[in-house]
Parts: C-alpha cells; sequence; structure tokens
C-alpha cells in the first residue's frame, strides 16, 4: 500500500504535502490536542503565512488520530435514528442524488414493527443503494455528536467564521458528488480507510454565494492526485474544484470514513451589508430613488447618496465592524434539559455541584459603558447589562469552560454573600445568558 500513498502528480505552487506523524498525537483525546491538527505547522503559522486561502495542504499523520471523532458505530447510530437520519442523509452517485424514500420501509405488513410517523431506513434498501456506487452523506453531523462539535468549535475560534462537518462513507469506485469547488474552505479529515482526492485549479479566486462563475467545468486536468489515508488532513481553498473516490482494484472495496468540515468566510459583503444597516438609520437611504424623474434629478440623489455613505464610512472603522461582528457571534443551540430545571432548588450541596457557564464564551466582550457604574457583556448574539460590582464576578464566568455553583462561591467568599451568588446565577440561567450542567453523582441520587 506505501507505493500508491504518494501523488501520482502535483504541482508544488499549488498544493504542499507536509508530514505530520512524528509531529502530532498518535490520537486526539482531548479537544486540547487540536492543536496538532495542522502539525508540523502551529495553527497560527497555518493561518498567518502563504498557505490559508493560497494553496491546498495536504498534512500527514498517524493512522489513529482522528479515530476518536466517530466511527462506523456511530454513522450505523445516526441511520438508525429514524428522527435523524430522513433530514441528515444525502446519497449522491456520480453527481446525481438517490431520492431516500428508496431507502426507506413506507409499507405496513402484519406484524410490521410500529415506527411512528417517520419511515425507517431499512438496511438491505441502503446497503443496495450503497453498492451500486452511491455514497452516504450524513450533513451537520457536529450538531449531534458532541466529539466532533468539539473539533468544530476548534477550528471556529481559530479562522473567526462559522463551521459545520459532514460525514462521508463511500466503498466503490464512484464519485459521490461531481468535480465541483465550493463557497467555503473545506477540510478533509481522513478518519478510516483510503479516499484518492484530485484537485484542479480554480476558475475565480474566493468565490462568493452569489457570485457569477465564467465556467461550469473544471479548468483541465488535476494539479494534484493523491491517496488520503486514515490520519491525512486536506485542506481545500475555496474556488478550487476536486472530487474523491475508493480505489477499490487496489484496496479490495475497503470502506472509507471521512469528515469535511467547512468554514464561511467573511467577506467584504458582509462589511457592505453591515454599512448598509448603519445607512438605513439615514432617512435619505430609505427613500425611494427617483428612477421615474428626469437625469437631473437622478444625478442629483446619487450625489447625496455618495455624500452620505463617504460620510458614513469616515466615521467608523474596521474595529467597529469586527466589534460588532464578534457581538453577533452565537454558538450552536443547545437545550440543557435534566432532572431539574430549576437546579438552584436542588439545595446544598447538589446544587453546589452543579457547573454553570456562559453562552457564547468563547467569542464574548465585556464593554465598559460611559455611565461608570455600569457594563456590558455581549455574548451569544446577545447585550447584558450589569452592575459596575460584578464586573469580577462574570469576568470569572467567561474566563472559564465551567465551573461548579461551590467554586464560584468560595472564589468571591470576600466580595458577594452566598445568597447574592445564588440569584446572580439563577437570574443568568433563567434569561438565557448562562446554562447550567447537572454531576451524574447528583443525577442518580434520584
Amino acid at each position: 500500500m506505501s507505493a500508491v500513498q504518494d501523488p501520482v502528480r502535483t504541482s508544488p505552487e499549488v498544493v504542499e504535502q507536509l508530514d505530520a506523524t512524528d509531529a502530532c498525537p498518535k490520537e486526539f483525546a482531548s479537544s486540547s490536542d487540536f492543536e496538532g491538527i495542522f502539525a508540523p505547522l502551529t495553527t497560527a503559522e497555518f493561518l498567518a503565512t502563504r498557505y490559508r486561502d493560497k494553496r491546498a495542504v495536504l498534512f500527514r499523520g498517524p493512522k489513529h488520530r482522528f479515530k476518536s471523532l466517530v466511527d462506523w458505530y456511530d454513522i450505523n447510530r445516526f441511520v438508525s435514528n429514524r428522527a435523524l437520519a430522513p433530514k441528515m442523509m444525502v446519497l449522491p452517485r456520480e453527481g446525481s442524488v438517490v431520492p431516500t424514500r428508496l431507502v426507506s420501509d413506507h409499507s405496513r405488513p402484519l406484524g410490521f414493527r410500529p415506527m411512528g410517523e417517520h419511515a425507517p431506513v431499512t438496511d438491505q434498501k441502503l446497503t443496495a443503494v450503497l453498492r451500486h456506487g452511491a455514497t452516504l452523506v450524513l450533513n451537520r453531523v457536529n450538531s449531534v455528536h458532541p466529539p466532533v462539535q468539539a473539533l468544530v468549535n476548534f477550528i471556529e475560534d481559530a479562522t473567526g467564521g462559522y463551521g459545520q462537518a459532514n460525514l462521508y462513507a463511500s466503498w466503490t469506485n464512484s464519485r459521490g458528488f461531481a468535480t465541483h469547488w465550493d463557497t467555503h474552505d473545506a477540510f478533509i479529515f481522513q478518519v478510516a480507510g483510503c479516499k484518492r482526492w484530485y484537485v484542479y485549479g480554480e476558475t475565480r479566486p474566493f468565490p462568493l454565494d452569489l457570485d457569477v462563475v465564467p465556467s461550469d467545468d473544471p479548468p483541465g486536468e488535476p494539479v494534484w492526485e493523491g491517496l488520503l489515508t486514515a490520519g491525512d488532513c486536506l485542506y481545500i481553498p475555496r474556488g478550487m474544484w476536486h472530487d474523491a473516490r475508493v480505489e477499490t482494484p487496489d484496496l479490495e472495496g475497503l470502506g472509507s470514513l471521512h469528515l469535511t468540515l467547512s468554514t464561511v468566510p467573511v467577506t467584504g459583503q458582509n462589511l457592505i451589508r453591515w454599512l448598509g444597516a448603519k445607512l438605513s438609520q439615514h432617512e435619505l437611504f430609505r427613500k425611494d430613488l427617483p428612477i421615474q424623474a428626469d437625469e437631473r434629478e437622478q444625478q442629483a440623489r446619487f450625489a447625496e447618496l455618495r455624500d452620505l455613505i463617504v460620510t458614513t464610512l469616515d466615521s467608523v472603522s474596521m474595529d467597529d465592524f469586527m466589534s460588532d461582528l464578534r457581538a453577533c457571534w452565537s454558538e450552536p443551540p443547545e437545550t440543557t434539559l435534566d432532572i431539574s430545571i430549576e437546579p438552584w432548588k436542588l439545595g446544598d450541596p447538589h446544587w453546589g455541584s452543579c457547573e454553570v457557564s456562559i453562552r457564547g464564551a468563547r467569542r464574548s466582550e465585556i464593554r465598559s459603558r460611559s455611565n461608570d457604574s455600569t457594563f456590558e457583556l455581549v455574548a451569544n448574539g446577545q447585550t447584558w447589562t450589569f452592575d459596575r460590582h460584578c464586573l469580577a464576578l462574570v469576568e470569572f464566568l467567561v474566563g472559564v469552560d465551567r465551573a461548579s455553583v461551590s467554586t464560584i462561591k468560595e472564589s468571591f467568599a470576600g466580595s458577594h454573600s452566598a445568597k447574592f451568588i445564588d440569584e446572580f446565577l439563577q437570574g443568568l440561567v433563567e434569561r438565557g445568558a448562562a446554562k447550567v450542567a447537572i454531576p451524574d453523582s447528583v443525577r442518580d441520587l434520584w
């Protein structure tokens, strides 16, 4: 197998290979190990150098390093969950999509096990479709699988955009999706098996969702062709054409399992939309354009709008845009239903064992106000106002991943009473600014 691991053809100016086998964790045991994804580069080096947005990069790694993210058992669990499968599952085959109704059982014979309103995916039908060349794709698997969500969180924090992860399983020598390009960067994590990837050039650098592309065909021959094996990571910038397939003759039909993590970029379009919201505060910008008027009136209005746009641009800065962008960021929606929906009523020491975390703390921001008696916490797309004597308490909460109620009380025993902290935390949770995790040791008592 080692003979086919090297790329058949490559253009060093477009694709670069880096060997991380000896420079990163053998297996990702915790989220702290994600820093080794781009080894031998650090995450900061990957983002700040000639790699990000400029060329595809292949990071070779140890065979088992992505094993803890997802496995074949997880796939079966997702597909067997009839509430999830119809919404998550896509079955592409050579550029077309097999309707999911063809792999579901809609019959109701005598002795049929009731399954509710959703028709279950049947193993026999699904396997037959996959044997005939379809790829099994489970979209947004991070939303139902915490280990993958942890990886998405890491990439989001590193790149500054929003991310999602799709899971791909395939067994045959046929493409799932046709040769295509994306409007987002793609990070491919080969979890199990092998898959051969073809990377072409780009038709248009940095394409956008509503962009106009002059051609629907990839530009010529692949600039790189290579086999991803378990533990490898391939980065493909948006705009670069690509496709992939399993090599059944060489690998005896063994299945390939990989995650594609995509990140939505922040571009000049976002800046213009933000500026448009600022301009909408002005009556002149909201007024109808004089489309049916004579040319003189049209030109006069154009000049007025141009002056307003220039004046507004001069009054704002990139820091203002970035601050508002952070203020709008929100974490993935998550419910926190548990044995108690009012855990502060569990009583000591049970309530003290519960762990509190601020929603959206990863990109939160504490802002001072002109009124010295208050400050603002901007987190999870919301703005919360607090009395300034709570500043140290809020800074502590956003600075940790989570903290138990007892730890918070001990840390601020000299400045706040236990009763005050109980009521403060209760208020955060009831208003949606924070969430509570009840540990197993407490839950198992009932």
